[in-house]
């Protein structure tokens, strides 16, 4: 299957090519949105980027809904990427372009995308104070999904400012709601969330088996980019019991699959981990180079709360390293 999509993306960007030399440019642009789309789905994120540009490039500057996906899918393919700055510009984007739509779906995705991006660079408070916004937009259109993704932004904001009772309580909620619709997906994210309260709370077991519902909720909607945020979960919490043989086993995986998925955010936390493993085994050298390796992650992405962490185990590595 990967393979065939790898050929239609291909075909796809071979034509807007010989559109564009003939001068069609709405063609052009048509083929490389489906060639960028195509791309997504084996984390193609640099072609993906390469082929929503040309094709907003060439879109018709009044064709609204074709614009949108273009923005869409190199958004996502830029965050997959860690690529903060650009994933602001295209959030701009989507806010204007859903300011000339109107649309209530459009307003909420916007306020859904801002409140992750914001969580995902460090700026958890913000995006809890963001989140809220987003729902009566997505219970005016009706979807939801939407409605449930902007409780799902909420709740993680909410934990990761420190805010557990009220992070779990949205959460919870919103999983009720993903079960009784079969939203699988959601399913998933809303328990590693709960998953992930649950082990800052010092509830290590809930926290298992919460993350292991998740994990098999992925695994069997072969879902690579959940299965990834499963393991880590699993990781950190093996490593909180001192079961340090399963934590290595889980990150491991976990770092593989975020590899194989481009998501950088995740290979920071991964080394993170790593690191707080490694000083727990009594590597002193291995954890202070699995911190500075989480460093130049977190600095390509522009993660501010993930490159703070990692000069503090860095610390707490050459510390342990002199005495």
């Amino acid at each position: 299957a990967e393979l065939q999509t790898t050929r239609a993306a291909a075909h796809r960007s071979t034509a807007a090519d010989h559109f564009e030399r003939a001068e069609l440019p709405l063609l052009a642009a048509q083929h490389s949105l489906l060639a960028a789309e195509e791309l997504a789905t084996r984390f193609a994120h640099e072609a993906v980027a390469e082929q929503a540009g040309r094709a907003l490039r060439l879109a018709a500057a009044d064709d609204h809904a074709a614009r949108w996906r273009m923005l869409l899918v190199r958004l996502r393919a830029l965050r997959h990427a860690g690529q903060n700055e650009a994933q602001w510009q295209d959030l701009d984007a989507l806010d204007l372009l859903a300011q000339r739509t109107g649309e209530p779906l459009h307003h909420a995705t916007v306020a859904v995308r801002r409140t992750v991006a914001l969580a995902e660079s460090g700026e958890a408070r913000r995006a809890a104070d963001l989140a809220p916004q987003a729902q009566p937009q997505a219970r005016e259109a009706g979807d939801e999904l939407m409605e449930l993704s902007a409780y799902n932004a909420w709740a993680g904001a909410l934990r990761a400012s420190g805010e557990h009772a009220q992070a779990a309580q949205v959460a919870t909620e919103a999983l009720q709601r993903a079960r009784a619709t079969g939203l699988k997906a959601m399913e998933s994210e809303l328990l590693i969330g709960l998953a992930a309260v649950a082990t800052e709370s010092g509830d290590l077991a809930q926290a298992e088996r919460l993350a292991r519902q998740a994990l098999a909720i992925d695994r069997e909607q072969h879902n690579r980019i959940g299965e990834c945020v499963g393991l880590i979960n699993l990781g950190a919490n093996a490593l909180q019991r001192g079961d340090f043989g399963q934590a290595r086993a889980d990150l491991a995986d976990a770092m593989v699959l975020s590899r194989a998925t481009g998501r950088r955010s995740f290979e920071a936390s991964i080394h993170l981990n790593l690191s707080a493993l490694a000083l727990a085994e009594g590597d002193a050298a291995g954890a202070a180079a699995a911190a500075d390796a989480g460093a130049r992650v977190a600095a390509l992405i522009g993660h501010r709360e993930y490159a703070a962490f990692a000069q503090l185990s860095r610390g707490a590595a050459l510390l342990a390293l002199a005495q």
